[in-house]
């Protein structure tokens, strides 16, 4: 089987290139192929893509309700993971610990600000 670059001047036919997953159609002799940089590309015989197609089409009936049921549950997922996720956002703040007694304790500007207000209140 003969192996051909992107850019190189083919016969018309299918080019497939499995490791870049890229298939070309090529429509006129001596057609540059243009397909992905640097893949190398092999030419399919139309004989053997009239037997696959219907194979391949077979394949696809097959597995498109997986397909379609794998992607309804993903979203059906997300959305369920989204809604616990902003639920426990929303109660994240029960959960951290703000109050600190020792800074309290050793915060001299709220001591000298109660100090006063106990002497205004022992004027009174």
């Amino acid at each position: 089987m003969k192996f051909y670059k992107t850019g190189e001047q083919v016969n018309y036919g299918l080019y497939i290139s499995p490791r870049a997953m890229d298939m070309c159609f090529i429509g006129a002799e001596g057609e540059a192929l243009n397909g992905v940089p640097g893949a190398m590309y092999a030419r399919l015989p139309v004989l053997l893509m009239l037997v696959l197609s219907p194979a391949f089409g077979g394949v696809f009936v097959m597995s498109f309700p997986v397909i379609v049921v794998a992607m309804v549950a993903y979203v059906m997922f997300q959305g369920i993971a989204l809604m616990i996720k902003n639920m426990f956002r929303r109660h994240a703040n029960l959960v951290v610990m703000r109050w600190e007694p020792t800074m309290a304790y050793f915060n001299k500007k709220n001591k000298t600000v109660v100090d006063s207000q106990k002497k205004d209140s022992e004027k009174k």
